[in-house]
């Protein structure tokens, strides 16, 4: 599991207007009541350290500040660009020559 997180102060960094801005998350980085692994929800506000890769910028020791939202089903978790990527994957899937199967 991964998101995106939009981050409220500019970045400065080469890398920092990949992906429209926004910084990799990945579930197993955030840390709420001392548990990490717990994953976010739409609307949280976080703290965390970032770092760079060949992707660009992602966040690492994630953790969750303030009050925290009503939990919300995992459906509506999905970001927007989450659910556009995902119905490009279908379109190219579907676009995709298919490989007739053995006789």
């Amino acid at each position: 599991k991964f998101g995106w997180l939009k981050p409220s102060a500019t970045i400065d960094h080469p890398l920092a207007t990949r992906h429209g801005g926004k910084v990799y998350v990945s579930a197993q980085d955030v840390k709420q009541g001392g548990i990490l692994g717990v994953g976010l929800t739409v609307g949280q506000s976080v703290q965390f350290k970032i770092y760079a890769d060949a992707s660009g910028l992602g966040a690492e020791q994630c953790e969750v500040v303030g009050a925290t939202p009503a939990p919300i089903s995992a459906s509506a978790q999905l970001s927007k660009d989450f659910a556009r990527e995902m119905e490009e994957l279908a379109r190219l899937a579907e676009a995709a020559p298919s490989i007739p199967a053995p006789p």
